[in-house]
Protein backbone atom coordinates (compact mmCIF):
# COMPACT_ATOMS: atom_id res chain seq x y z
CA UNK A 1 0.00 0.00 0.00
CA UNK A 2 1.56 3.22 -1.16
CA UNK A 3 -1.02 5.70 -1.91
CA UNK A 4 -3.32 5.45 1.35
CA UNK A 5 -4.37 8.02 3.84
CA UNK A 6 -5.52 8.90 7.23
CA UNK A 7 -7.64 11.93 7.22
CA UNK A 8 -8.90 11.99 11.12
CA UNK A 9 -6.71 12.84 13.67
CA UNK A 10 -5.77 10.32 16.28
CA UNK A 11 -4.75 7.46 17.45
CA UNK A 12 -5.94 4.78 14.31
CA UNK A 13 -5.18 0.80 13.81
CA UNK A 14 -5.85 -0.11 10.39
CA UNK A 15 -7.30 -3.95 9.57
CA UNK A 16 -6.19 -6.12 6.36
CA UNK A 17 -9.15 -8.24 5.24
CA UNK A 18 -9.03 -10.46 1.62
CA UNK A 19 -11.85 -9.72 -0.20
CA UNK A 20 -11.66 -13.27 -2.18
CA UNK A 21 -11.74 -15.72 0.56
CA UNK A 22 -12.45 -16.19 4.22
CA UNK A 23 -9.18 -15.29 5.75
CA UNK A 24 -8.19 -14.16 9.46
CA UNK A 25 -7.74 -10.54 9.74
CA UNK A 26 -4.79 -8.62 10.55
CA UNK A 27 -5.03 -5.57 12.72
CA UNK A 28 -1.84 -2.85 12.80
CA UNK A 29 -0.36 -1.03 15.75
CA UNK A 30 -1.58 2.12 16.66
CA UNK A 31 -1.11 5.03 14.26
CA UNK A 32 -0.98 8.76 15.61
CA UNK A 33 -2.37 11.28 13.32
CA UNK A 34 -1.51 14.43 13.79
CA UNK A 35 -3.93 17.55 12.82
CA UNK A 36 -3.68 19.37 9.59
CA UNK A 37 -3.31 23.24 9.00
CA UNK A 38 -5.63 25.14 9.95
CA UNK A 39 -7.98 26.11 7.14
CA UNK A 40 -11.99 26.80 7.94
CA UNK A 41 -14.73 27.15 10.71
CA UNK A 42 -17.61 24.60 10.74
CA UNK A 43 -21.17 24.88 12.87
CA UNK A 44 -20.58 21.93 15.03
CA UNK A 45 -23.70 22.65 17.04
CA UNK A 46 -26.28 24.38 14.97
CA UNK A 47 -28.55 26.40 16.21
CA UNK A 48 -32.15 26.03 16.96
CA UNK A 49 -34.07 26.05 13.65
CA UNK A 50 -36.77 28.32 15.81
CA UNK A 51 -36.37 31.56 17.67
CA UNK A 52 -38.21 34.70 18.97
CA UNK A 53 -36.75 38.26 18.09
CA UNK A 54 -34.77 39.51 20.75
CA UNK A 55 -34.25 35.97 23.05
CA UNK A 56 -31.65 34.91 23.18
CA UNK A 57 -30.56 31.60 20.64
CA UNK A 58 -30.42 27.97 22.58
CA UNK A 59 -26.51 27.14 22.81
CA UNK A 60 -24.92 26.68 19.29
CA UNK A 61 -20.70 25.71 18.48
CA UNK A 62 -18.62 26.48 15.73
CA UNK A 63 -15.25 24.49 15.57
CA UNK A 64 -12.08 25.93 13.43
CA UNK A 65 -11.10 22.78 11.78
CA UNK A 66 -8.63 21.42 9.10
CA UNK A 67 -9.91 20.44 5.74
CA UNK A 68 -10.38 17.10 6.62
CA UNK A 69 -13.07 18.13 9.37
CA UNK A 70 -10.88 17.42 12.63
CA UNK A 71 -11.04 20.27 15.23
CA UNK A 72 -7.64 22.30 15.42
CA UNK A 73 -6.93 21.55 19.56
CA UNK A 74 -4.10 23.11 19.86
CA UNK A 75 -1.58 25.32 17.79
CA UNK A 76 -3.04 28.11 14.91
CA UNK A 77 -6.32 28.36 15.67
CA UNK A 78 -7.29 26.85 18.44
CA UNK A 79 -8.18 29.88 20.58
CA UNK A 80 -9.16 32.40 17.80
CA UNK A 81 -12.28 34.76 18.27
CA UNK A 82 -15.04 33.92 15.97
CA UNK A 83 -17.42 36.06 15.38
CA UNK A 84 -21.43 35.91 13.70
CA UNK A 85 -22.55 38.22 11.37
CA UNK A 86 -26.02 37.96 9.14
CA UNK A 87 -28.16 39.86 7.09
CA UNK A 88 -30.66 40.02 9.83
CA UNK A 89 -30.13 42.52 12.79
CA UNK A 90 -28.45 40.37 15.54
CA UNK A 91 -28.29 41.62 19.24
CA UNK A 92 -26.61 40.28 22.47
CA UNK A 93 -22.69 38.68 22.20
CA UNK A 94 -21.70 38.19 18.51
CA UNK A 95 -18.05 36.76 19.24
CA UNK A 96 -16.53 34.06 21.19
CA UNK A 97 -13.41 33.03 22.16
CA UNK A 98 -12.56 29.53 20.84
CA UNK A 99 -11.00 27.06 23.72
CA UNK A 100 -9.37 23.81 22.28
CA UNK A 101 -10.71 25.10 18.61
CA UNK A 102 -14.33 25.18 19.73
CA UNK A 103 -16.13 28.72 20.35
CA UNK A 104 -19.55 28.59 22.11
CA UNK A 105 -22.42 30.98 21.36
CA UNK A 106 -24.97 31.34 24.33
CA UNK A 107 -26.02 34.78 24.69
CA UNK A 108 -26.72 36.12 20.90
CA UNK A 109 -29.98 36.90 19.46
CA UNK A 110 -31.56 37.75 16.42
CA UNK A 111 -33.38 40.93 16.77
CA UNK A 112 -35.52 40.29 13.21
CA UNK A 113 -38.08 38.45 12.19
CA UNK A 114 -37.86 35.97 9.42
CA UNK A 115 -35.72 33.30 7.68
CA UNK A 116 -31.87 34.03 9.01
CA UNK A 117 -28.75 32.55 8.07
CA UNK A 118 -25.33 33.20 10.65
CA UNK A 119 -22.02 32.94 8.82
CA UNK A 120 -19.01 32.16 11.38
CA UNK A 121 -16.03 34.05 10.54
CA UNK A 122 -12.16 34.14 11.93
CA UNK A 123 -11.32 37.39 13.17
CA UNK A 124 -7.80 36.51 13.82
CA UNK A 125 -6.57 34.56 10.35
CA UNK A 126 -8.24 33.74 6.52
CA UNK A 127 -10.21 30.68 7.27
CA UNK A 128 -13.23 29.79 5.10
CA UNK A 129 -16.15 31.17 6.88
CA UNK A 130 -19.39 28.73 7.99
CA UNK A 131 -22.55 29.24 7.05
CA UNK A 132 -25.56 27.81 9.80
CA UNK A 133 -28.77 26.06 8.79
CA UNK A 134 -32.10 28.57 8.53
CA UNK A 135 -33.21 30.24 11.40
CA UNK A 136 -37.49 30.70 11.49
CA UNK A 137 -37.47 33.73 14.05
CA UNK A 138 -40.54 35.14 14.46
CA UNK A 139 -41.94 38.39 15.77
CA UNK A 140 -41.64 39.15 19.93
CA UNK A 141 -44.81 40.76 21.81
CA UNK A 142 -46.69 43.39 20.06
CA UNK A 143 -45.60 46.70 22.25
CA UNK A 144 -46.30 49.71 19.09
CA UNK A 145 -47.46 51.20 16.14
CA UNK A 146 -45.95 52.79 13.57
CA UNK A 147 -46.62 54.25 9.96
CA UNK A 148 -45.61 51.91 7.57
CA UNK A 149 -46.62 54.29 5.04
CA UNK A 150 -46.99 57.88 5.75
CA UNK A 151 -50.03 59.55 4.49
CA UNK A 152 -49.63 62.41 1.74
CA UNK A 153 -47.78 65.71 2.89
CA UNK A 154 -50.13 67.71 1.04
CA UNK A 155 -53.74 67.36 0.75
CA UNK A 156 -57.11 69.05 0.10
CA UNK A 157 -59.92 69.78 3.18
CA UNK A 158 -62.59 67.53 2.33
CA UNK A 159 -60.69 65.23 -0.16
CA UNK A 160 -59.73 61.85 0.57
CA UNK A 161 -56.36 61.07 1.43
CA UNK A 162 -54.27 59.10 -0.42
CA UNK A 163 -54.07 55.13 1.38
CA UNK A 164 -51.41 55.02 4.12
CA UNK A 165 -50.51 52.00 5.93
CA UNK A 166 -50.17 51.53 10.04
CA UNK A 167 -48.37 48.38 11.37
CA UNK A 168 -48.86 46.66 14.77
CA UNK A 169 -45.22 46.09 15.80
CA UNK A 170 -43.07 44.43 18.58
CA UNK A 171 -39.90 45.98 20.24
CA UNK A 172 -37.79 45.40 17.27
CA UNK A 173 -39.61 46.65 14.44
CA UNK A 174 -40.83 43.52 13.46
CA UNK A 175 -43.91 43.48 11.70
CA UNK A 176 -46.67 41.14 14.38
CA UNK A 177 -48.66 39.18 11.49
CA UNK A 178 -50.06 36.89 13.66
CA UNK A 179 -51.66 35.82 17.17
CA UNK A 180 -52.26 39.19 19.12
CA UNK A 181 -52.28 42.47 17.67
CA UNK A 182 -52.50 41.07 14.21
CA UNK A 183 -56.11 41.46 13.81
CA UNK A 184 -56.82 44.47 15.96
CA UNK A 185 -58.81 47.79 15.21
CA UNK A 186 -56.74 51.18 14.56
CA UNK A 187 -57.99 54.44 15.10
CA UNK A 188 -57.04 57.44 13.78
CA UNK A 189 -57.30 61.15 15.92
CA UNK A 190 -55.60 64.42 15.21
CA UNK A 191 -55.42 67.67 16.49
CA UNK A 192 -57.41 68.89 13.03
CA UNK A 193 -61.19 67.65 12.46
CA UNK A 194 -61.03 64.48 10.80
CA UNK A 195 -64.16 62.90 8.63
CA UNK A 196 -64.37 60.03 7.00
CA UNK A 197 -63.23 56.27 7.72
CA UNK A 198 -60.69 56.82 10.90
CA UNK A 199 -60.66 52.85 11.76
CA UNK A 200 -59.45 49.95 10.36
CA UNK A 201 -59.11 46.49 10.94
CA UNK A 202 -55.34 45.33 10.86
CA UNK A 203 -54.95 42.08 8.25
CA UNK A 204 -51.64 39.99 9.58
CA UNK A 205 -50.48 43.31 11.48
CA UNK A 206 -51.03 46.09 9.12
CA UNK A 207 -54.39 48.52 9.09
CA UNK A 208 -54.95 50.28 5.75
CA UNK A 209 -56.91 53.45 6.11
CA UNK A 210 -58.27 54.71 2.52
CA UNK A 211 -61.04 56.85 3.18
CA UNK A 212 -59.91 59.15 5.87
CA UNK A 213 -60.35 62.68 5.11
CA UNK A 214 -59.35 66.19 6.88
CA UNK A 215 -61.82 68.65 7.16
CA UNK A 216 -59.91 71.77 8.45
CA UNK A 217 -57.17 73.59 6.99
CA UNK A 218 -53.54 73.81 8.86
CA UNK A 219 -50.76 71.93 9.34
CA UNK A 220 -52.13 68.28 10.71
CA UNK A 221 -50.71 65.30 12.19
CA UNK A 222 -52.03 62.06 12.79
CA UNK A 223 -52.17 60.12 15.63
CA UNK A 224 -53.04 56.26 15.49
CA UNK A 225 -54.39 54.29 18.79
CA UNK A 226 -54.81 50.36 19.26
CA UNK A 227 -58.28 50.29 20.41
CA UNK A 228 -57.96 46.52 22.22
CA UNK A 229 -54.58 46.70 23.94
CA UNK A 230 -52.16 49.38 25.45
CA UNK A 231 -49.43 49.84 22.74
CA UNK A 232 -47.21 52.91 22.29
CA UNK A 233 -49.29 55.13 19.68
CA UNK A 234 -47.65 56.09 16.15
CA UNK A 235 -47.74 59.95 15.15
CA UNK A 236 -47.51 60.74 11.43
CA UNK A 237 -45.11 63.06 9.49
CA UNK A 238 -47.12 66.65 8.98
CA UNK A 239 -50.04 67.30 6.35
CA UNK A 240 -50.32 70.65 4.89
CA UNK A 241 -54.50 70.10 4.81
CA UNK A 242 -55.47 73.13 2.34
CA UNK A 243 -58.53 74.82 1.42
CA UNK A 244 -59.70 74.58 -1.92
CA UNK A 245 -59.72 78.94 -1.81
CA UNK A 246 -56.40 79.20 -0.50
CA UNK A 247 -55.67 76.51 -3.66
CA UNK A 248 -57.15 78.50 -5.65
CA UNK A 249 -55.52 81.69 -4.35
CA UNK A 250 -52.16 80.48 -5.34
CA UNK A 251 -53.31 79.31 -8.54
CA UNK A 252 -54.50 82.89 -9.65
CA UNK A 253 -51.85 84.69 -8.44
CA UNK A 254 -49.44 82.54 -10.40
CA UNK A 255 -51.70 83.10 -13.34
CA UNK A 256 -51.37 86.85 -12.89
CA UNK A 257 -47.45 86.80 -12.69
Amino acid sequence: FSALNIDSARACTLTATDTSRSLTTATSTSVTVSLGSTTKLAFTTQPPTTANAGSSLATFRVSVEDSFGNVITTGAGATDVVTITSSCTLGGTVTATAVAGVATFSKLAIDSAGACTLTATDTSRSLTTAASTAVAVNPDTATKLAFTTEPPAIANVGAVLTSFQVSVEDTFGNVVTTGNGAKDSLTVTSSCILGGTATATAVAGVATFSALVINSPGTCTLTVTDTSRNLTTAASSAIDSRSAQSALSVTSLAGTI
